[in-house]
């Protein structure tokens, strides 16, 4: 009586890995980092738990065969989230398959989502991924058409939840009832590509990257900062704050940046093949937003572009300048 579960770090894969341990049931975890998912969601996946929770790295595939090309379609960004539950449970039943575990089960809820959590949607989800009579919603299962383990009577169709919706407090309900503590994940969605600021930059990252995709530094740097396009072949990216300052600083430390040479202002990553136009107009970026924005012109400091540190005198980026960036 084993059973696999969806681990994302959200409330909902909680409750339902704990509603099926309740129901006597061994759990192993699986969480799918595609490369996506919002910090404090990977966080909590990957914190110790009762069961054991296995990660498995798989950006590379997920770019490629669901968020460039979803036969779904996209949300209200650029989401995939029907592909994504299609591609995860496909991985969930091989790996279930290899470790002859019969059950798989999610935390999704009928209708919670409009796009992926419509009953048609999760009736779809499951003939794709090929868990046919094997995939256990417990959240909302009274709802859906039972599982074989339920059928079979190895679960207790009757102690399994019936929400519907977007609200939480039947989930709190739950939560206090089998004695797990309040989320530390903040709700919302499980991942980055829901957010349309953040889709747009990837958008223009794609637009601008080899058909075999951006390296995987690019696509960590989509997190941080304000990113400008400064050609086809160069982008900057501005810290919009001293705590991303050192995150641009330590994790992308192999790229040149700029900043005013007095040090008031943010640090400015420049990705790609910056050619001279590019670096001055980084520079002004560095003006822009910091304590120079006022004056005529400052001097900024250029490193990594070739052997020891450059410097120019810039004037900061006009407001019309910023626009078609």
């Amino acid at each position: 009586m084993r059973a696999l579960g969806l681990i994302s770090g959200g409330w909902d894969g909680e409750i339902a890995a704990a509603m099926v341990r309740a129901a006597g049931w061994e759990v192993l975890g699986l969480h799918l980092d595609h490369g996506f998912v919002r910090d404090d969601r990977a966080a909590e996946a990957r914190r110790p738990r009762g069961f054991p929770v296995e990660v498995r790295g798989v950006a590379r595939e997920f770019l490629a065969e669901v968020v460039r090309r979803p036969r779904h379609g996209y949300g209200s960004a650029m989401n995939p989230c029907i592909d994504c539950r299609i591609f995860m449970l496909r991985r969930a039943a091989a790996l279930a398959e290899e470790r002859g575990v019969g059950l798989v089960f999610t935390g999704e809820v009928l209708g919670q989502t409009r796009m992926s959590q419509r009953r048609e949607s999760l009736l779809r989800i499951e003939a794709e991924s090929g868990l046919s009579g094997r995939l256990l919603r417990p959240l909302s299962a009274r709802f859906l058409e039972p599982t074989r383990a339920e059928a079979g009577g190895a679960i207790d169709r009757e102690r399994l939840g019936a929400i519907h919706g977007r609200g939480r407090r039947e989930q709190a309900r739950l939560s206090a009832g089998l004695g797990l503590p309040p989320p530390r994940a903040r709700g919302g969605p499980c991942c980055l590509l829901a957010d349309r600021a953040f889709a747009a930059r990837l958008r223009d990252l794609l637009a601008h990257s080899p058909e075999d995709g951006p390296p995987p530094p690019a696509l960590a740097l989509l997190r941080r900062g304000r990113h400008f396009r400064l050609s086809h072949r160069a982008k900057a990216v501005v810290a919009r704050d001293e705590e991303e300052c050192r995150l641009l600083r330590e994790r992308h430390a192999d790229l040149p940046s700029c900043q005013a040479e007095d040090g008031r202002g943010p640090v400015v990553l420049l990705e790609g093949d910056p050619d001279e136009t590019a670096v001055r107009s980084a520079a002004a970026l560095a003006l822009r937003f910091g304590a120079h924005r006022g004056d005529a012109a400052a001097p900024v400091r250029i490193v990594g572009l070739g052997p020891g540190e450059g410097r120019i005198v810039a004037a900061p980026a006009s407001a019309a300048r910023l626009e078609p960036i």
